[in-house]
Protein backbone atom coordinates (compact mmCIF):
# COMPACT_ATOMS: atom_id res chain seq x y z
CA UNK A 1 0.00 0.00 0.00
CA UNK A 2 2.77 2.54 0.89
CA UNK A 3 4.42 1.77 -2.69
CA UNK A 4 0.97 2.24 -4.38
CA UNK A 5 0.18 5.46 -2.56
CA UNK A 6 3.73 7.37 -3.31
CA UNK A 7 2.94 6.20 -6.84
CA UNK A 8 -0.50 7.65 -6.83
CA UNK A 9 1.28 11.06 -5.07
CA UNK A 10 4.19 11.16 -7.51
CA UNK A 11 1.65 11.08 -10.86
CA UNK A 12 -0.76 13.42 -8.89
CA UNK A 13 2.69 15.68 -8.73
CA UNK A 14 3.35 15.18 -12.24
CA UNK A 15 -0.02 16.01 -13.45
CA UNK A 16 0.08 18.85 -11.56
CA UNK A 17 3.28 20.22 -13.05
CA UNK A 18 2.34 19.25 -16.46
CA UNK A 19 -0.66 20.71 -16.79
CA UNK A 20 0.00 24.38 -17.36
CA UNK A 21 2.77 24.04 -20.00
CA UNK A 22 0.47 21.10 -21.71
CA UNK A 23 -2.44 23.75 -22.12
CA UNK A 24 -0.17 26.62 -23.12
CA UNK A 25 1.46 23.91 -25.72
CA UNK A 26 -2.44 22.65 -26.85
CA UNK A 27 -3.04 26.42 -27.82
CA UNK A 28 -0.17 27.38 -29.55
CA UNK A 29 -0.51 24.17 -31.79
CA UNK A 30 -4.07 24.93 -32.54
CA UNK A 31 -2.94 28.32 -33.77
CA UNK A 32 -0.28 26.22 -36.11
CA UNK A 33 -2.59 23.76 -37.29
CA UNK A 34 -5.01 26.84 -38.16
CA UNK A 35 -2.29 28.95 -40.43
CA UNK A 36 -0.18 26.47 -42.01
CA UNK A 37 -2.28 23.95 -44.04
CA UNK A 38 -0.58 20.92 -45.97
CA UNK A 39 -0.75 22.83 -49.80
CA UNK A 40 1.45 25.41 -48.31
CA UNK A 41 4.20 22.77 -47.08
CA UNK A 42 4.09 21.29 -50.08
CA UNK A 43 4.44 24.82 -52.07
CA UNK A 44 7.56 25.49 -49.61
CA UNK A 45 8.83 22.31 -50.07
CA UNK A 46 8.71 21.55 -53.71
CA UNK A 47 11.50 19.36 -54.91
CA UNK A 48 14.11 21.12 -57.11
CA UNK A 49 13.83 24.43 -54.54
CA UNK A 50 17.06 25.87 -52.89
CA UNK A 51 16.55 25.41 -49.35
CA UNK A 52 14.11 22.86 -49.36
CA UNK A 53 15.70 20.77 -46.91
CA UNK A 54 16.42 23.82 -44.27
CA UNK A 55 12.73 24.85 -45.16
CA UNK A 56 11.37 21.16 -43.98
CA UNK A 57 12.97 20.93 -40.91
CA UNK A 58 12.61 24.62 -39.64
CA UNK A 59 8.54 24.39 -40.35
CA UNK A 60 8.68 20.99 -38.64
CA UNK A 61 10.20 21.96 -35.77
CA UNK A 62 7.21 23.69 -34.14
CA UNK A 63 4.21 21.68 -35.97
CA UNK A 64 2.23 19.15 -33.73
CA UNK A 65 2.56 15.97 -35.68
CA UNK A 66 3.92 12.80 -33.30
CA UNK A 67 5.97 9.82 -34.67
CA UNK A 68 2.73 8.20 -35.93
CA UNK A 69 0.96 11.12 -37.26
CA UNK A 70 3.97 12.84 -39.05
CA UNK A 71 4.03 9.96 -42.12
CA UNK A 72 0.82 10.23 -43.73
CA UNK A 73 1.77 14.22 -43.76
CA UNK A 74 4.87 13.27 -44.92
CA UNK A 75 3.75 10.92 -47.56
CA UNK A 76 1.58 13.57 -49.10
CA UNK A 77 4.41 16.24 -48.72
CA UNK A 78 6.69 13.29 -51.48
CA UNK A 79 3.81 12.81 -53.29
CA UNK A 80 3.22 16.36 -53.82
CA UNK A 81 6.49 17.06 -55.09
CA UNK A 82 9.05 17.37 -52.04
CA UNK A 83 12.56 15.67 -52.32
CA UNK A 84 13.41 12.73 -50.58
CA UNK A 85 16.07 14.58 -48.28
CA UNK A 86 13.55 17.42 -47.39
CA UNK A 87 10.80 14.89 -46.70
CA UNK A 88 13.13 12.99 -44.24
CA UNK A 89 14.59 16.28 -42.74
CA UNK A 90 10.75 17.00 -42.10
CA UNK A 91 9.70 13.73 -40.88
CA UNK A 92 12.69 14.44 -38.44
CA UNK A 93 12.30 17.54 -36.60
CA UNK A 94 8.80 17.35 -36.66
CA UNK A 95 7.91 14.49 -34.27
CA UNK A 96 11.35 15.31 -31.95
CA UNK A 97 9.98 18.27 -30.81
CA UNK A 98 6.56 20.48 -30.94
CA UNK A 99 5.12 23.21 -29.34
CA UNK A 100 3.41 21.29 -26.37
CA UNK A 101 6.91 19.27 -25.71
CA UNK A 102 8.61 22.61 -25.69
CA UNK A 103 6.68 24.22 -23.34
CA UNK A 104 6.96 21.09 -21.13
CA UNK A 105 9.97 20.37 -21.20
CA UNK A 106 10.94 24.01 -20.18
CA UNK A 107 8.43 23.91 -17.05
CA UNK A 108 9.37 20.02 -16.30
CA UNK A 109 13.27 20.02 -16.78
CA UNK A 110 14.18 23.58 -17.15
CA UNK A 111 15.53 25.99 -20.24
CA UNK A 112 18.56 24.44 -21.11
CA UNK A 113 17.01 21.21 -22.41
CA UNK A 114 14.16 23.15 -23.91
CA UNK A 115 16.72 25.49 -25.65
CA UNK A 116 18.84 22.16 -26.78
CA UNK A 117 16.14 19.91 -27.66
CA UNK A 118 14.88 22.21 -31.10
CA UNK A 119 18.77 23.07 -31.70
CA UNK A 120 19.69 19.41 -31.96
CA UNK A 121 16.16 17.99 -33.92
CA UNK A 122 17.33 20.78 -36.43
CA UNK A 123 20.30 19.54 -36.97
CA UNK A 124 19.94 16.17 -36.98
CA UNK A 125 17.21 16.81 -39.64
CA UNK A 126 18.95 19.21 -41.70
CA UNK A 127 22.13 16.69 -41.53
CA UNK A 128 20.14 14.01 -42.63
CA UNK A 129 17.94 15.99 -45.43
CA UNK A 130 20.79 17.05 -47.15
CA UNK A 131 23.04 14.02 -46.76
CA UNK A 132 20.08 11.76 -48.08
CA UNK A 133 19.69 14.67 -51.26
CA UNK A 134 23.43 14.25 -52.09
CA UNK A 135 23.52 10.56 -51.80
CA UNK A 136 19.92 9.01 -53.06
CA UNK A 137 19.20 11.72 -55.96
CA UNK A 138 15.84 11.55 -57.91
CA UNK A 139 15.36 9.38 -60.76
CA UNK A 140 12.51 11.67 -62.45
CA UNK A 141 10.00 9.09 -61.36
CA UNK A 142 7.17 10.63 -59.53
CA UNK A 143 6.77 9.61 -55.97
CA UNK A 144 3.92 7.34 -55.48
CA UNK A 145 2.21 7.13 -52.02
CA UNK A 146 -0.21 6.07 -50.28
CA UNK A 147 -0.61 8.19 -46.88
CA UNK A 148 -2.88 5.30 -45.39
CA UNK A 149 -1.28 2.60 -46.74
CA UNK A 150 2.50 4.18 -45.50
CA UNK A 151 1.51 3.27 -42.13
CA UNK A 152 -1.00 1.05 -41.51
CA UNK A 153 1.37 -1.92 -42.35
CA UNK A 154 3.09 -2.04 -38.54
CA UNK A 155 0.65 -0.02 -36.62
CA UNK A 156 -2.82 0.96 -35.64
CA UNK A 157 -2.85 4.11 -33.93
CA UNK A 158 -5.92 6.25 -35.16
CA UNK A 159 -9.63 5.47 -36.39
CA UNK A 160 -10.54 7.61 -39.31
CA UNK A 161 -9.02 7.97 -42.64
CA UNK A 162 -7.00 11.42 -43.56
CA UNK A 163 -9.39 14.08 -45.15
CA UNK A 164 -8.80 15.64 -48.75
CA UNK A 165 -6.55 19.12 -47.56
CA UNK A 166 -8.18 22.23 -47.74
CA UNK A 167 -6.08 25.11 -49.37
CA UNK A 168 -7.15 27.79 -47.02
CA UNK A 169 -5.71 28.68 -43.41
CA UNK A 170 -8.53 27.54 -41.16
CA UNK A 171 -10.21 29.69 -38.68
CA UNK A 172 -10.83 30.27 -34.72
CA UNK A 173 -12.98 27.18 -34.51
CA UNK A 174 -10.92 25.06 -36.12
CA UNK A 175 -7.72 25.75 -34.14
CA UNK A 176 -10.08 25.96 -30.89
CA UNK A 177 -11.15 22.21 -31.39
CA UNK A 178 -8.10 20.97 -33.00
CA UNK A 179 -5.97 22.39 -29.21
CA UNK A 180 -8.56 21.02 -26.93
CA UNK A 181 -10.73 18.01 -28.73
CA UNK A 182 -8.27 16.63 -31.70
CA UNK A 183 -4.69 16.76 -30.59
CA UNK A 184 -5.14 16.30 -26.71
CA UNK A 185 -7.69 12.93 -28.36
CA UNK A 186 -4.85 11.68 -30.04
CA UNK A 187 -1.60 12.10 -27.79
CA UNK A 188 -4.25 11.32 -24.44
CA UNK A 189 -2.79 7.72 -24.05
CA UNK A 190 0.73 8.56 -24.75
CA UNK A 191 0.85 10.85 -22.25
CA UNK A 192 -0.86 9.51 -19.32
CA UNK A 193 1.09 6.55 -19.85
CA UNK A 194 4.25 8.80 -19.84
CA UNK A 195 3.30 10.71 -16.72
CA UNK A 196 2.33 6.98 -15.41
CA UNK A 197 5.64 5.59 -15.95
CA UNK A 198 7.24 8.61 -14.82
CA UNK A 199 5.46 8.01 -11.25
CA UNK A 200 6.40 4.27 -11.72
CA UNK A 201 10.07 5.68 -11.69
CA UNK A 202 10.05 7.85 -9.25
CA UNK A 203 8.78 5.59 -6.87
CA UNK A 204 11.00 2.72 -7.79
CA UNK A 205 13.91 3.98 -8.79
CA UNK A 206 16.58 5.42 -5.94
CA UNK A 207 17.55 9.10 -5.89
CA UNK A 208 21.11 8.15 -6.77
CA UNK A 209 20.45 5.46 -9.04
CA UNK A 210 22.33 6.79 -11.81
CA UNK A 211 24.86 8.89 -9.90
CA UNK A 212 25.63 4.72 -9.15
CA UNK A 213 25.89 4.12 -12.69
CA UNK A 214 28.17 6.92 -13.38
CA UNK A 215 30.62 5.48 -11.05
CA UNK A 216 31.05 2.60 -13.30
CA UNK A 217 30.05 4.58 -16.77
CA UNK A 218 32.22 7.26 -16.10
CA UNK A 219 32.26 8.47 -19.35
CA UNK A 220 28.32 8.45 -19.94
CA UNK A 221 28.67 6.87 -23.24
CA UNK A 222 27.53 3.00 -22.42
CA UNK A 223 24.13 4.82 -20.97
CA UNK A 224 23.95 7.07 -24.18
CA UNK A 225 23.69 4.04 -25.98
CA UNK A 226 21.11 2.32 -24.27
CA UNK A 227 19.22 5.26 -24.26
CA UNK A 228 20.27 5.18 -27.76
CA UNK A 229 18.78 0.98 -28.40
CA UNK A 230 16.14 1.63 -26.56
CA UNK A 231 14.18 4.87 -27.84
CA UNK A 232 14.49 3.91 -31.53
CA UNK A 233 12.64 1.05 -31.68
CA UNK A 234 10.15 1.98 -29.22
CA UNK A 235 7.50 4.22 -30.11
CA UNK A 236 7.04 7.65 -27.64
CA UNK A 237 5.85 10.61 -28.56
CA UNK A 238 7.90 14.48 -27.87
CA UNK A 239 5.35 15.10 -25.56
CA UNK A 240 4.71 11.76 -23.45
CA UNK A 241 8.60 11.48 -23.47
CA UNK A 242 8.98 14.58 -21.24
CA UNK A 243 7.83 13.91 -17.54
CA UNK A 244 9.20 10.22 -18.13
CA UNK A 245 13.25 12.01 -19.08
CA UNK A 246 12.17 14.72 -16.23
CA UNK A 247 11.76 11.61 -13.78
CA UNK A 248 14.91 9.89 -14.72
CA UNK A 249 17.07 12.93 -14.37
CA UNK A 250 15.59 13.80 -10.88
CA UNK A 251 17.15 9.78 -10.42
CA UNK A 252 20.73 11.11 -11.55
CA UNK A 253 20.37 10.59 -15.39
CA UNK A 254 22.48 13.33 -17.20
CA UNK A 255 21.13 15.82 -19.28
CA UNK A 256 22.78 14.69 -22.24
CA UNK A 257 21.61 10.73 -22.04
CA UNK A 258 18.37 12.35 -21.58
CA UNK A 259 18.59 14.28 -24.92
CA UNK A 260 19.20 10.97 -26.85
CA UNK A 261 16.13 9.31 -25.71
CA UNK A 262 14.26 12.41 -26.20
CA UNK A 263 15.64 12.73 -29.82
CA UNK A 264 15.81 9.04 -30.86
CA UNK A 265 12.42 7.60 -29.28
CA UNK A 266 9.62 10.21 -31.06
CA UNK A 267 12.03 9.79 -34.77
CA UNK A 268 11.85 6.17 -35.21
CA UNK A 269 9.76 3.50 -34.45
CA UNK A 270 9.08 0.23 -36.98
CA UNK A 271 5.89 2.03 -38.64
CA UNK A 272 7.87 5.50 -39.62
CA UNK A 273 11.39 2.83 -40.70
CA UNK A 274 8.93 1.17 -42.81
CA UNK A 275 7.38 4.63 -44.88
CA UNK A 276 11.15 5.32 -45.00
CA UNK A 277 12.37 2.09 -46.52
CA UNK A 278 9.01 2.09 -49.16
CA UNK A 279 9.21 5.86 -50.08
CA UNK A 280 12.21 7.25 -50.12
CA UNK A 281 14.35 3.83 -50.45
CA UNK A 282 16.70 1.52 -48.28
CA UNK A 283 20.36 3.62 -48.97
CA UNK A 284 17.57 6.43 -47.59
CA UNK A 285 16.60 4.31 -44.17
CA UNK A 286 20.39 3.90 -43.74
CA UNK A 287 21.32 7.47 -43.67
CA UNK A 288 18.06 8.23 -42.01
CA UNK A 289 18.73 6.01 -39.00
CA UNK A 290 22.15 6.44 -38.86
CA UNK A 291 22.01 10.75 -38.52
CA UNK A 292 19.57 10.08 -35.94
CA UNK A 293 21.68 7.79 -34.05
CA UNK A 294 25.07 10.03 -34.82
CA UNK A 295 23.31 13.37 -34.08
CA UNK A 296 21.41 12.09 -30.93
CA UNK A 297 24.81 10.69 -29.52
CA UNK A 298 26.55 14.01 -30.59
CA UNK A 299 24.48 16.74 -28.68
CA UNK A 300 24.22 14.08 -25.74
CA UNK A 301 27.54 14.02 -25.44
CA UNK A 302 27.84 18.16 -26.17
CA UNK A 303 25.28 18.72 -23.70
CA UNK A 304 26.54 16.73 -20.98
CA UNK A 305 30.11 18.55 -21.22
CA UNK A 306 28.53 22.16 -21.58
CA UNK A 307 26.37 21.64 -18.01
CA UNK A 308 28.45 18.72 -16.57
CA UNK A 309 27.97 20.86 -12.62
CA UNK A 310 24.11 21.47 -12.24
CA UNK A 311 22.39 19.57 -10.20
CA UNK A 312 19.05 18.80 -11.87
CA UNK A 313 17.90 15.83 -8.98
CA UNK A 314 14.67 18.52 -8.08
CA UNK A 315 13.41 18.12 -11.98
CA UNK A 316 10.15 17.42 -12.19
CA UNK A 317 9.25 18.32 -8.48
CA UNK A 318 11.17 21.24 -7.79
CA UNK A 319 7.98 23.76 -8.50
CA UNK A 320 4.98 21.64 -6.90
CA UNK A 321 4.24 21.28 -3.43
CA UNK A 322 1.88 19.22 -1.26
CA UNK A 323 -0.76 22.03 -1.11
CA UNK A 324 -0.47 23.11 -4.80
CA UNK A 325 -1.99 26.34 -5.17
CA UNK A 326 -5.98 26.22 -6.46
CA UNK A 327 -5.05 27.98 -10.35
CA UNK A 328 -2.38 24.58 -10.72
CA UNK A 329 -5.37 22.43 -9.02
CA UNK A 330 -7.84 24.11 -11.68
CA UNK A 331 -5.10 23.47 -14.16
CA UNK A 332 -4.62 19.71 -13.88
CA UNK A 333 -8.62 19.06 -13.64
CA UNK A 334 -8.76 20.84 -16.97
CA UNK A 335 -6.08 19.27 -18.90
CA UNK A 336 -7.65 15.34 -17.06
CA UNK A 337 -11.16 16.69 -18.85
CA UNK A 338 -9.90 17.02 -22.14
CA UNK A 339 -7.52 13.71 -22.00
CA UNK A 340 -10.14 11.52 -20.79
CA UNK A 341 -12.13 11.53 -24.69
CA UNK A 342 -9.02 9.94 -25.54
CA UNK A 343 -9.21 7.37 -23.48
CA UNK A 344 -12.27 6.41 -24.12
CA UNK A 345 -12.71 6.87 -28.27
CA UNK A 346 -10.02 3.92 -28.67
CA UNK A 347 -12.05 1.16 -26.63
CA UNK A 348 -15.28 2.29 -28.33
CA UNK A 349 -14.02 2.09 -31.87
CA UNK A 350 -12.57 -1.50 -31.03
CA UNK A 351 -15.93 -2.55 -29.72
CA UNK A 352 -17.12 -1.71 -32.69
CA UNK A 353 -15.18 -3.03 -35.04
CA UNK A 354 -15.20 -6.51 -33.26
CA UNK A 355 -18.82 -6.11 -33.42
CA UNK A 356 -18.55 -6.08 -37.48
CA UNK A 357 -20.26 -2.55 -37.00
CA UNK A 358 -17.26 -0.30 -38.16
CA UNK A 359 -14.86 -0.71 -40.96
CA UNK A 360 -11.52 -1.71 -39.63
CA UNK A 361 -9.12 1.30 -38.10
CA UNK A 362 -6.96 3.18 -40.06
CA UNK A 363 -3.83 4.52 -38.81
CA UNK A 364 -4.76 8.69 -39.96
CA UNK A 365 -6.55 10.31 -38.12
CA UNK A 366 -3.99 11.91 -35.94
CA UNK A 367 -3.81 16.01 -35.71
CA UNK A 368 -7.00 15.99 -38.65
CA UNK A 369 -9.80 17.96 -38.76
CA UNK A 370 -12.65 16.36 -40.75
CA UNK A 371 -12.44 19.35 -43.43
CA UNK A 372 -8.52 19.51 -43.40
CA UNK A 373 -5.24 17.30 -43.70
CA UNK A 374 -2.55 17.17 -40.72
CA UNK A 375 -0.65 20.65 -40.13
Amino acid sequence: MNLASDMLHAFWTYVLESAPWLLVGFAVAGALHALVPVPVMQRWLGAGRSWAVTRAAVLGIPLPLCSCSVIPTAAALRSGGASRGSTAAFAISTPEVDAPSISLTWGMIGPWLAIARPIAALGTALGVGVLIDRFVPERGEAAQSDPVDAECGSTACCAEPAPTPASEPLGFVAALRFSLVTLPRNLALWILLGLALSAVVSALVPDDFFEQVAQVDRTGLLTKLAALVVGIPWYVCATASTPLAAALIATGLSPGAALVFLLAGPATNPATIGWVWRDLGARALGIYLGGIAIGALATGIALDAIMPSIDLRDVGTAHVHDHASPARIVMAIVMLAILAPGLIAPIVVRLRTRGGSAPQASCCDHDVEESSAPS
